[in-house]
C-alpha cells in the first residue's frame, strides 16, 4: 500500500466524487448566504452580514477550487513533465487570500460599529438561521474533509477549513445574539471576533500552501521510512543513505538520495543495486527516486574500518 509522503500529496481518485463535493458546497453556501444576508439586513446586524459574506466567500473559494482541481488533474506534458499538481497549491493560496480579504473587510466595519455606538436588533429569525447555518456548515466541513483525506487534495482540505471556520463564526454570532439584548456593543465586538477567526484560518491556509510550494525538507518520519526501505533493499551492504531531497509536485513525489558503495564495484553492479532501491521506494512509498552513488573511501575516509 502506498503511504502519503506529504500533507500535500494527492492520490489518483475519481474526479466525480471530488467535483460532487465541490458542487454540493456551492449550492449549500449560496442558499445559506441568501438567508443570512436577508436576516442580517432586517436586523441591522453587521455580525450576521459578516457571517453571510463569509459564507458566500465559501462559494467563491469552491469555484476557485473547482477550476484548480480540473487543471491540476491534467496529465504531464512537454512543458510540465511532472504534471500540473502544484496548481492545487496556487488554488489553496487564492482561497487563503479570499479569506484574508473577508477578514480585513469585517474587522474594519466592526471597528466602525463600535466607534459609532451602533447596535443590532436580533429576533427569532436570526437565531433559527444561525443554528441552521452552524449545522449545515459543519456537515459540509465533515464531508469535504473526508473527501480531502481520501483524495489528498490540498485545495479541498483548505475549502473544508473554510466551512469549519464559517461554522465556528456562526457559533460566536449565536452566542452574541443572546447577549445582544443586554450589551449595545456586542454586534461590533462579534464582527471583530469573527474577522479575527477568519484571519487566523487565512494565515494557516496561506502558510501551509506556501511552505510546500517553496519546498520543504522531508519529515523525520519519512526520512526514517526511506532509510528503512533503502537498507532492506540491499541488506548485505552498508549503504548509509543520506542527503535526502524531496521535490513535491503533488501528483508526483520526486526524491533524490545518496548511498555509499564499495570503490571496486563495477558500474553494472552499482546500476542493479540502484534499480532495485528505486523500485522498492516506488512500490512502498510511492516515491520516484533518483539514487546518487558515493565511493566508500570518499564518504568514510581512507582510514575507515567500515566494510560492506
Amino acid at each position: 500500500m502506498h503511504q502519503r509522503t506529504s500533507s500535500y500529496a494527492s492520490h489518483p481518485v475519481s474526479s466525480r466524487s471530488i467535483f460532487g463535493v465541490i458542487f454540493l458546497s456551492i449550492l449549500g453556501n449560496t442558499l445559506l448566504f441568501v438567508l443570512k444576508l436577508w436576516v442580517g439586513i432586517r436586523s441591522h446586524s453587521l455580525a450576521l452580514q459578516a457571517d453571510a459574506w463569509h459564507t458566500i466567500s465559501d462559494t467563491l473559494s469552491s469555484l476557485v477550487v473547482l477550476v484548480g482541481v480540473y487543471i491540476a488533474r491534467r496529465p504531464a506534458d512537454r512543458e510540465h513533465p511532472f504534471g500540473h499538481g502544484r496548481y492545487e497549491l496556487l488554488t489553496t493560496l487564492l482561497v487563503g487570500a479570499m479569506l484574508a480579504w473577508v477578514a480585513g473587510t469585517f474587522l474594519y466595519k466592526g471597528i466602525l460599529l463600535l466607534l459609532n455606538r451602533d447596535s443590532a436588533e436580533f429576533g427569532t429569525a436570526a437565531i433559527v438561521v444561525t443554528v441552521v447555518g452552524i449545522l449545515v456548515k459543519e456537515i459540509m466541513a465533515r464531508i469535504t474533509f473526508r473527501e480531502a483525506r481520501r483524495s489528498g487534495n490540498t485545495a479541498l482540505y483548505a475549502d473544508g477549513w473554510h466551512h469549519r471556520s464559517d461554522a465556528l463564526s456562526s457559533v460566536v454570532v449565536l452566542c452574541g445574539i443572546f447577549l445582544g439584548y443586554y450589551f449595545w456593543w456586542i454586534d461590533g465586538a462579534l464582527s471583530i471576533v469573527v474577522a479575527l477567526m477568519i484571519a487566523y484560518v487565512a494565515w494557516q491556509t496561506i502558510k501551509r500552501a506556501s511552505s510546500t510550494l517553496v519546498g520543504e525538507a522531508p519529515s523525520q518520519k519519512l526520512q526514517l521510512e526511506i532509510e528503512k526501505v533503502v537498507r532492506n533493499a540491499m541488506p548485505q551492504y552498508n549503504l548509509s543513505p543520506h542527503d535526502f531531497r524531496l521535490h513535491n509536485y503533488i501528483q508526483n513525489q520526486e526524491l533524490t538520495v545518496h548511498i555509499v558503495l564499495p570503490d571496486a564495484m563495477t558500474v553494472s553492479e552499482a546500476h542493479n543495486i540502484i534499480a532495485q532501491i528505486e523500485r522498492q521506494l516506488q512500490q512502498e512509498l510511492a516515491l520516484n527516486a533518483t539514487v546518487h552513488i558515493e565511493p566508500r573511501s570518499a564518504y568514510f575516509g581512507k582510514n575507515s574500518a567500515t566494510k560492506a
